[in-house]
C-alpha cells in the first residue's frame, strides 16, 4: 500500500494534478499522537473489495495509514461486511457494481478470489480508479498486459500485492542468490 500511496505521489508531482482529495485528520481514532492537532492533508479514499484473509489484513493496513481514508468495504457476504459496518464503523456495500458507482472514491484494494480479478480491475480502471490487486492479478499474462496497457493509458495505477519484496530478509536472499 506504501507503494501505491508513494506511486500516486511520483504521478502527481510528475502530471502536476492532484489526484486524492484534501480532507482534515485528526480525530483520536485516525491520529498516531494522543492530543496531535488536526492538520490538512491529502488522502487517498479508498474501497476494499473481499473481506476474507487478504482483504482483512488489507483493510487493518489501510486503515491504520493516516494517508488513507477507507470509504466503503464489499463483500458477497453480507454477515462479515454488516458486521465490520456496526463495530467498525466503516460503510458496507454489497455489490461491487455498486461501490464503483460512489463519487468519494479515489482507489480499489481487491482481494478477491483470483478469476474474479479480471473484470474487476478492468471495471476499476474503466471508472477511472487507481488499484491494488492481490496476488496473481490475472490467470493469463496476455490480460495482465492488457490490464497493464489500459491503466497507462489512463494514466492510473495498478499495482499488484507482491509485499515480499520490499520485506529486508527477501531482498537479503536475492543479493546472495545474485551474487
Amino acid at each position: 500500500l506504501g507503494g501505491l500511496f508513494a506511486s500516486l505521489r511520483r504521478v502527481d508531482r510528475r502530471i502536476g494534478v492532484i489526484l486524492p482529495r484534501t480532507r482534515l485528520t485528526g480525530s483520536p481514532a485516525r491520529c498516531h499522537r494522543p492530543g496531535a492537532k488536526r492538520r490538512r492533508i491529502l488522502a487517498i479514499k479508498v474501497a476494499v473489495i473481499g473481506l476474507g484473509k487478504m482483504g482483512l489484513s488489507h483493510l487493518a493496513i489501510v486503515n491504520a495509514l493516516a494517508d488513507f481514508e477507507v470509504t466503503a468495504i464489499c463483500d458477497s457476504a453480507a454477515l462479515v461486511g454488516q458486521v465490520i459496518e456496526k463495530y467498525g464503523k466503516l460503510r458496507y456495500v454489497g455489490k461491487y457494481e455498486d461501490v464503483l458507482a460512489l463519487p468519494d472514491i479515489d482507489a480499489v484494494i481487491i482481494a478477491t478470489p483470483t478469476t474474479s480479478h479480471a473484470p474487476m480491475v478492468r471495471q476499476a480502471l474503466a471508472r477511472g480508479l487507481h488499484v491494488f490487486c492481490e496476488k496473481p492479478l490475472t490467470l493469463t499474462s496476455a490480460e495482465s498486459e492488457e490490464l497493464s496497457a489500459l491503466a497507462q493509458s489512463r494514466n492510473l495505477i495498478a499495482q499488484v500485492g507482491y509485499h515480499n519484496r520490499f520485506i529486508g530478509t527477501f531482498n537479503e536472499v536475492k543479493k546472495l542468490v545474485d551474487s
